[in-house]
């Protein structure tokens, strides 16, 4: 089972690898940046990509656990 810690550390290393405006990457591109060596079990990759896009300044597109395929973006601002 996946502890709540792990989940909210992943969370915020992703978000702190997504800088604000620049152009939507893949998700498979954020787990590259994000982990130098050994990635977290899947479940704990995917609850925290389900965590970080409740954020109000993220966007994604596409299915957020189809890494491979799916994208990301950070805003700087809120656009209403």
């Amino acid at each position: 089972m996946t502890d709540s810690h792990d989940i909210e550390a992943v969370e915020k290393l992703f978000y702190a690898q997504l800088v604000p405006d620049k152009p939507q990457i893949k998700i498979a591109m954020l787990l590259v940046r994000a982990f130098d060596e050994e990635l977290p079990p899947d479940g704990t990759i995917n609850m925290a990509l389900d965590k970080l896009i409740l954020r109000h300044d993220i966007q994604s597109f596409g299915l957020i656990h189809d890494w491979r395929h799916s994208k990301i973006k950070r805003h700087s601002k809120i656009a209403f």
